[in-house]
């Protein structure tokens, strides 16, 4: 009986520890995966927001001209990460009217749904909040290189 609990705990761990290492591949992919060289800036009103792991998004609408609605589903940091930076699902959903700076996927089309990576979030009263440390964090090392 006691060797077969042990060898469960093992297993266990070891899914555990797999798991983690994952998680931890895909949040440096991002890096990989868009090209820093073309940002967009958009305004709209934030529509949703899901601190889930391992990465949270933050849903932006867009009210074009034309009536056709364009939402953006940026992808930030953990919710661990914002919460360092103060940010809550309540104080995200709150912001209502928000500019952000996004990169999209090396070849992304964008129509009327986008996804995206956020760099930074502006509010109304023009306070701006870093949504994503990697990549602030690559294009510092980029100005210096």
């Amino acid at each position: 009986m006691n060797s077969t609990r042990k060898i469960q705990e093992v297993v266990i761990a070891t899914l555990a520890f797999l798991l983690w290492g994952l998680e931890s591949n895909a949040h440096h992919d991002v890096l990989d995966a868009i090209n820093l060289n073309n940002p967009f800036e958009i305004v709209g009103q934030v529509a949703a927001v899901d601190l889930g792991r391992p990465h949270s998004t933050l849903e932006i609408l867009i009210r074009r001209v034309s009536g056709k609605d364009q939402i953006w589903r940026i992808q930030m940091d953990d919710r661990r990460a914002l919460s360092e930076r103060g940010f809550t699902d309540v104080s995200l959903q709150n912001l209502e009217w928000v500019k952000v700076i996004v990169y999209l996927p090396e070849g992304s089309v964008c129509v009327d749904e986008c996804n995206g990576y956020g760099l930074s979030l502006t509010d109304t009263e023009n306070n701006s909040y870093t949504l994503s440390n990697d990549i602030s964090a690559r294009l510092r090392q980029l100005k210096v290189e």
